[in-house]
């Protein structure tokens, strides 16, 4: 009777382990965000986010240039929204006393660092780890705003593209492996092995300009080495989409690369004008269009899709912090639904919206941000005050908590089925 039992035990445990084999969507838990398929799987569970662009986290967390009361202080805000996911710069670079440049720098020069800036990254993480909240850490910038290729090229004595010059690329790799490998000072963790990090990000925009074959190049190798550095943590490339590439297909194919993203900029863009109210309507659909374009080609891929950025103008493109927002909550609303119904066919599995600005106010709204001035969601490169979501934006907030509503009682009724 005990053999028998014995071997019954063993069927049911024959049959089970067959089941999990059949039916991938029932991961066990893991305390680092997976990829299952297409979509994103946390602790075992379905995991599909609503967040934010919070890029100047990491200075705002140095404890000597930065504000630490102010950065928790956003943490908290962000979390009463409902908002789990941040998006951060990992990586910046100088020299310091270059205009339009977010400083102080982690990296002024190569390979001097700054440990203020770097455990107001330590900070940051272990602060957004506290309350469960998840970062994307994006590790260089095609735009010069954070340093990013221009600064590598420079620091190379280069021009030209990024992606094929040997020495800019060796120095963004040693780059790479010092934040990578870093121990948190207040965690004690070695970033590898935080599971607050949810991926690691190539850059910010990078884009073909005309050399797409070195751009796929680029990405194989680089996301290669992070995995190679890193096995825990997803890695994503932060393309804008079609529009900056037209075979970004090749570079989400990366064997490497966890998942697609996909930015949306209607006024930058040219399809919205602040001044022409008209405009609205079309930019609706372009943009409608353009996510569906993208959400095609993650679903030919097999891989999770995620809206990483996406903003608008308050009225008339006004800077003043205390203008209305009737026009941007119209905007909100129609792409947050946009998002919701994708996310219901498992065609999109989060969105980070641009940009968080909080508690921070422009020192000169629509003018240059300088080093001193407040941080808000505008990186240093843009008009102070265009994009930011304020912390005392009523209407738009209350979309937002709104939509982050949503998506929590989605994904908890999708666990329980």
């Amino acid at each position: 009777e005990i053999r028998g039992a014995n071997i019954f035990l063993c069927l049911i445990l024959l049959c089970s382990l067959m089941e999990a084999l059949e039916n991938p969507q029932n991961p066990s838990p893991s305390k680092f965000v997976e990829v299952v398929g297409d979509q994103f799987f946390w602790k075992g569970k379905p995991y599909t986010f609503l967040g934010t662009n919070f890029w100047y986290g990491c200075n705002l967390g140095a404890e000597h240039s930065g504000d630490r009361k102010r950065m928790v202080r956003e943490l908290d805000r962000l979390k009463a929204l409902g908002i789990n996911n941040l998006r951060i710069m990992g990586a910046s670079e100088g020299p310091d006393n270059r205009a339009r440049r977010m400083v102080p720098s982690i990296q002024s020069s190569p390979g001097v660092y700054n440990e203020d800036v770097l455990q107001g990254l330590d900070f940051l993480l272990s602060e957004m780890g506290k309350r469960e909240m998840l970062a994307v850490v994006c590790m260089n910038n095609f735009w010069e705003w954070s340093g990013g290729f221009g600064a590598y090229l420079e620091w190379s004595h280069s021009s030209g593209s990024f992606y094929n010059n040997k020495e800019a690329v060796e120095l963004f790799d040693k780059t790479l492996e010092k934040i990578i490998t870093r121990e948190n000072v207040y965690t004690k963790l070695r970033y590898l092995d935080d599971p607050a990090i949810m991926a690691w990000q190539l850059a910010n925009e990078p884009r073909a300009v005309f050399d797409q074959q070195s751009l796929v190049k680029w990405v194989d190798h680089t996301a290669k080495l992070i995995k190679r550095l890193d096995p825990n943590h997803l890695i994503s490339t932060g393309t804008e989409g079609t529009i900056a590439d037209g075979n970004v297909r090749k570079s989400f194919e990366v064997e490497e690369v966890s998942f697609a993203t996909v930015h949306i900029w209607v006024q930058n863009w040219g399809w919205y004008s602040p001044g022409n109210p008209n405009s609205m309507s079309g930019a609706k659909s372009n943009a409608r269009n353009y996510l569906n374009t993208n959400i095609r080609i993650a679903k030919d891929v097999g891989k999770p899709l995620v809206l990483e950025e996406f903003g608008i103008a308050r009225d008339g493109n006004n800077y003043d912090p205390n203008s209305t927002t009737k026009d941007r909550d119209e905007y909100y609303g129609y792409m947050f639904d946009l998002v919701a119904k994708a996310a219901k066919k498992k065609e999109l599995s989060g969105c980070n919206f641009w940009a968080w600005g909080g508690e921070g106010r422009p020192a000169h709204p629509g003018g240059n941000w300088v080093e001193g001035d407040p941080w808000v969601g505008d990186p240093p490169h843009e008009r102070q005050g265009w994009y930011s979501i304020y912390d005392t934006d009523e209407s738009t907030g209350k979309i937002i908590k709104e939509f982050a509503n949503l998506i929590s009682k989605a994904q908890d009724e999708e666990q329980t089925i």
